[in-house]
């Protein structure tokens, strides 16, 4: 009796085949990596909602610029310094808000 081991194909192989347009591969690559870059979001930002939104809002950027994506860094590496960015972005506006209420 043969057992196939079916394995997951790597985050190299996935972004090939999104970047030559294979429908539902950034699908995967989203769930494989939601709960850590969500994870990185919420030790940063307080607000659960807040956190899943910017969780969201990562995962839209990264596919609006995966076309643009160099294999010279991992795919997480990459998707964790958008979120880091997302949360300054956030936070920075959210101070400008904030300030300008004071006065």
């Amino acid at each position: 009796m043969s057992t196939a081991i079916h394995s997951e194909p790597t985050d190299t192989v996935l972004i090939a085949r999104f970047q030559s347009s294979e429908a539902g591969v950034f699908d995967r690559r989203h769930l494989r990596h939601r709960d850590r870059i969500h994870g990185v979001i919420r030790s940063i930002i307080a607000g659960p909602y807040d956190a899943l939104d910017l969780t969201q809002e990562v995962f839209l950027n990264a596919y609006q610029k995966l076309s643009a994506f160099q294999h010279a860094a991992q795919f997480y590496s990459w998707l964790y310094r958008i979120a880091v960015n997302q949360c300054i972005d956030y936070m920075l506006s959210h101070f400008a808000v904030k300030t300008q209420c004071a006065h």
